[in-house]
């Protein structure tokens, strides 16, 4: 049964146990909370990314039956290297500690950090990218990512309709699905927007250390 909002708790049950219920998009609440440890990190990884401009790389997984969330890892200006990604899922399989999402940042330009420094306003609005949708649409173990933007939080939620709008990238490649969608003349926020429509994908976003309110997701 939908709820108007989900506790931290709520949403930690529902992350350890989303195989047995991956729920509809209708039935995801309108608002969602996250503990203060999921604010510490992504307040970590954020003011890295401001202070050094390299993109900051985690996971999500489930130990003890318990969400864990792992120390962040450097990438690079623009992108997070194959290898660091690959180590740490190596060692989360040593551990018994399966993957079920991820957090990451986006590094901002100098121009858009000094506007939002002067003004305090929201004027470019931090987004996942078509490449990071994609590689939630396609996966088949992963329901959550998680972006630490420079001034706000966003949260992308798979659904049980994901599966079946996205059954076409399976197997596809991640640079082609790119392509085509970032040549679309439209701002990065209205990309994810149109791309989560297309393949069911619940999002909310919120300030910092504030909860996170539902902007696109009743199908």
């Amino acid at each position: 049964m939908k709820t108007n909002h989900w506790s931290s708790k709520q949403l930690q049950t529902y992350l350890t146990e989303y195989k047995h219920r991956l729920v509809s998009s209708t039935n995801y609440p309108e608002s969602i909370s996250i503990d203060e440890s999921w604010h510490e990190l992504l307040n970590k990884i954020r003011e890295s990314t401001l202070h050094d401009g390299h993109e900051r790389w985690s996971f999500i997984g489930i130990k003890q039956e318990k969400i864990y969330l792992r120390n962040p890892l450097k990438g690079g200006k623009n992108t997070i290297p194959s290898h660091i990604t690959y180590t740490a899922e190596e060692i989360a399989k040593r551990e018994g500690i399966p993957i079920i999402g991820t957090i990451h940042s986006h590094p901002i330009g100098s121009i858009e950090k000094l506007l939002w420094q002067l003004f305090r306003r929201n004027i470019f609005t931090g987004g996942f990218s078509s490449g990071d949708l994609f590689a939630l649409a396609s996966t088949n173990t992963e329901v959550v990512m998680v972006l630490a933007a420079y001034n706000e939080n966003v949260i992308a939620l798979k659904t049980v309709e994901t599966d079946s709008a996205a059954f076409n990238l399976k197997g596809s490649m991640q640079v082609k699905f790119m392509e085509e969608w970032d040549i679309k003349p439209m701002m990065s926020w209205k990309r994810g927007i149109q791309i989560a429509k297309k393949y069911r994908i619940v999002l909310y976003k919120g300030l910092p250390n504030q909860k996170l309110r539902k902007v696109i997701g009743n199908y």
